[in-house]
């Protein structure tokens, strides 16, 4: 659970923080995870009633939705299985986009960093000032050939490495941020309303581990104690991300950037942080594309490619693979914002998944597998449904905002740099 957790969406904390304020902030932060985690054990709940009756295990998340709603709408059940695997296989690859746009901004202030001139020191410093849309272009092509991988075997090793990565990176940022604390007077308790929003898709964004919960549930040999692991491995996340969030807003403030490794200092030490998430997240972004990949792909050869021949069908993967990583990259390029996007992601997606959807499962599976319902149990999951969509509705209209926003600055920026040059 605490390895699903913990990845790029920890790091875009300070971020959050800044849009919600020092008081409201942590607050807000508390908040969503309790509230997500209580969702992630009403969606266990829900799955183990299912089951009791069904007399087999339920360990997806669609097929649940579908059973929950199945009694009360028995020829529309099946829509709501694929809203949710359909929201599910968009999460991924979204979060791959985020991966690819990761990459390639830590790429491109790491090697910046080199001013030495001579040789290919030289030419690496030239690439560095490139736009952050020629550093995702440069990443396709290696990504493209290890997506080719379909052995989770090989990818367990990127992921071990990975990790590894991950934990001496944050361990190195934990210890810087707590070293120095600047003019807290000077940091609003509560930020505007008009941009609060943004910092509940970013804190969102990174409790999105709800669609891990029930095929580790079923895993277990005693699933009746998966609560209480659940809650444990919750608690030890939430202090991670309330340290990295609000230490790192003390220490940066109004500048604290989509991912806090942008606004650590240039030097070796803190450089190799860079370089040692930009490798992790290469790493994770491998097995974050393989699942919905390996989904689709497995589905495909049970229907349409039943009947094909098998160099057809490894044909048709490797085609697919290349055009999904290039339609990543794509929209990392369209979109190369990576705190807005993370924030756009956790709002529309992420309420849906984390707070929406087992709100609604959860009122389901009370109505039809229950003999009688409690109305408190009722109106907390009715009120949590609708706390998931005011997130939604506000954290994904404010995402779009500032993003048109951002792209008309960037417009007028371009369009001013063109007349300068023809005078």
């Amino acid at each position: 659970m605490v390895k699903g957790n913990i990845g790029t969406g920890i790091l875009a904390l300070p971020y959050a923080m800044k849009h919600a304020g020092l008081v409201f902030g942590p607050s807000l932060l508390l908040i969503m995870a309790i509230t997500s985690t209580h969702c992630m054990h009403i969606l266990v709940l829900s799955s183990q009633i299912i089951s009791k009756h069904i007399k087999t295990p339920c360990a997806d998340y669609g097929k649940t939705a579908e059973l929950s709603i199945d009694k009360v709408f028995p020829k529309k059940s099946q829509y709501f299985r694929k809203l949710v695997n359909c929201a599910i296989w968009l999460l991924q690859y979204s979060f791959s986009t985020t991966y690819i746009l990761f990459i390639a901004e830590n790429l491109k202030q790491y090697i910046e960093s080199f001013n030495v001139r001579p040789d290919i020191l030289y030419v690496l410093h030239l690439i560095g000032h490139f736009d952050v849309r020629i550093w995702i272009l440069l990443l396709v092509p290696p990504l493209i050939i290890f997506s080719y991988i379909r052995s989770l075997d090989i990818l367990a090793y990127f992921s071990f490495f990975a990790n590894i990565c991950l934990v001496i990176g944050l361990i190195i940022i934990y210890q810087y941020i707590f070293q120095g604390i600047h003019h807290i007077e000077k940091l609003p308790l509560i930020a505007s309303p008009n941009v609060i929003p943004l910092s509940i898709g970013a804190i969102i964004f990174a409790f999105e581990g709800i669609c891990m919960v029930l095929p580790l549930e079923n895993r277990m040999k005693k699933p009746q104690n998966f609560g209480k692991i659940l809650w444990a491995a919750q608690i030890f996340t939430a202090t991670c991300y309330m340290l990295m969030a609000v230490g790192g807003y003390l220490r940066y403030g109004s500048h604290s950037k989509g991912s806090i490794t942008l606004n650590l200092p240039r030097t070796p030490l803190y450089l190799s942080v860079r370089g040692l998430y930009a490798t992790s997240i290469f790493f994770s972004y491998l097995l974050q594309f393989y699942v919905p990949t390996n989904l689709l792909i497995t589905y495909w050869k049970r229907t349409v490619l039943a009947e094909a021949s098998e160099i057809k069908i490894a044909s048709i993967d490797l085609a697919y693979r290349t055009l999904m990583v290039i339609v990543t990259a794509a929209m990392a390029i369209a979109v190369p914002k990576l705190g807005l996007v993370i924030s756009l992601l956790g709002a529309f997606l992420g309420s849906m998944l984390c707070i929406i959807f087992p709100a609604i499962i959860k009122i389901g599976t009370d109505y039809s597998y229950r003999s009688s319902i409690s109305y408190w149990i009722l109106a907390k999951d009715i009120i949590i449904g609708i706390f998931g969509c005011l997130c939604c509705v506000a954290g994904t209209g404010l995402s779009v905002y500032q993003l048109v926003l951002a792209f008309g600055n960037h417009t007028n920026h371009q369009h001013g740099f063109a007349n300068v040059t023809q005078n």
